[in-house]
This record gives C-alpha cells, structure tokens and sequence, in this order.
C-alpha cells in the first residue's frame, strides 16, 4: 500500500494530535506545523516513523514557503491530506483590541489556511482532501467573540469558495464546526466542564477528530464544500428574547 501523506497546522494541539494519531492508525506520515516545539517533539519521538515535527509560525508565509519544500522533498512531491486547526481567540470586546491584535486573529484563524491551500494546490493526490476548522462562533455568537466569530465565518465562506476552486481536481475541501471540546484552555474557563462533557454540551478533542477523519476519507467522497456542525445540538435551540 502506497504511503498517504498529511499536513496539520496546529498539529501539536488537543485536537491536531489526535487527529494525528488517528490518521497514523491509517497508515500515514504526518507533517505537523506547530510552534509549540515541546508536545510537537514528544510527538515526533513517540512516533518517529510516523511525524515529522516542524517548529514554524503558519502566519509567516517565509516560514512556510521553507518547510512546504522541505515537506515536499519527503512525500515524494505530493500530499494527500491538509488539515488546518490552527486559531486564535482573546476573547475581548473589540474597543479593546488593538489593530495589530484584530490583525492576528485574522492572520491566523483564516489567513493561515487559505496559504496552506495556496502552496499545497497544485500538489495534492488525486482525490485529495482538505478539513479547515471553523467554530459554531461563526454561526452565533456572544459578547467578546466578535473578530473570532468574523474570522471563523470567514473560514466558512473560503472553504466553499475553494471547494468550488479545487473540484475540478478532484480536491474535496470541507470544514468541520466544532461547538465546544474539552482542550486545555477550556477545561481551564469552563468550570463545569466535566458536567457538560456528560451532558454532551461538550466533547472530548477525539470526537472532533472523528468528524476530521470521516471527512478527509472517501466514505465521504460526496460531501465538498460543506461546514459540518458538530456540537451535540446546543446551537439548535432558539434563546429567547429574555435570555438575549
């Protein structure tokens, strides 16, 4: 069986490793972009013929320029699988933020993506596919949340448009839409966290992941262009005015 090859920004996150680790269990080398070095190199030494660990900023298009060279001189030229996690969110009202601070959420929540996609276009398989995260932000949102909402709309509005782009190469590109999961920083600003979790308000990073996998393999060859709402639910009910 020929080696499938993956990409992941934000690889050495909660839910970039495991969609890592999962798509290992496939068979895959996996390429992670992360500018955590720490759990990227703990990966990489966990699993040393399966990830390869680049300590790169993805908003740094001469960062990336490198490492997509280097990436494509071990994949033989092409890659099967980029899946974009990287994001950013500082949770504060935006007569708060400063320009530059608007500018990051942006540069990384949808800028990072759209250039990955850019550099990888014309290298992927035949039958590649490509999974961008968004968030439920970008559907309805709350206070504080407004540049992070505006960039996770905007992921959802690039991935169609490059779905439409892609196709005719036979390159699928979705997004999932992930309410809320149990990553560091949420178990840290949610305190009932593990009341939720069993409640399923919220979900384990390897339920997102799921969705990831189901999305970049052919069992899912006729979803393109689609943002996949995965929250249990909680978006679907309708608030009313007083709890507005």
């Amino acid at each position: 069986m020929n080696t499938k090859y993956a990409v992941i920004t934000g690889g050495a996150g909660a839910l970039g490793s495991n969609i890592a680790k999962l798509l290992i269990k496939d068979g895959c080398e996996v390429f992670i972009l992360d500018k955590n070095s720490k759990t990227g190199i703990e990966l990489e030494k966990a699993y040393p013929k399966n990830i390869h660990f680049f300590d790169v900023d993805v908003v740094d298009p001469n960062q990336v320029d490198i490492v997509v060279d280097k990436i494509l001189s071990i994949s033989n030229g092409e890659i099967n699988y980029l899946v974009n996690t990287v994001g950013y969110n500082l949770k504060k009202p935006v007569e708060e933020l400063s320009f530059k601070e608007m500018q990051d959420t942006l540069n990384v929540t949808v800028l990072s993506h759209a250039y990955l996609v850019k550099k990888f276009s014309q290298k992927f398989s035949k039958e590649g596919s490509v999974v961008n995260t968004s968030s439920v932000h970008s559907l309805s949102t709350r206070k504080n949340f407004a540049m992070y909402a505006a960039g996770k709309g905007a992921v959802n509005a690039l991935t169609r448009g490059l779905a439409l782009e892609l196709r005719d190469q036979r390159i699928r590109v979705n997004a999932i839409v992930p309410g809320a999961f149990t990553s560091e920083q949420e178990k840290t600003t949610t305190k009932d966290w593990k009341s939720k979790l069993e409640k399923r308000q919220m979900f384990e990073p390897i339920d997102m992941a799921n969705v990831v996998i189901f999305l970049l393999s052919e069992k899912s060859k006729s979803i393109n262009g689609e943002c996949i709402v995965c929250d249990g639910g909680v978006f679907a009910k309708r608030i009313n005015s007083s709890d507005f």
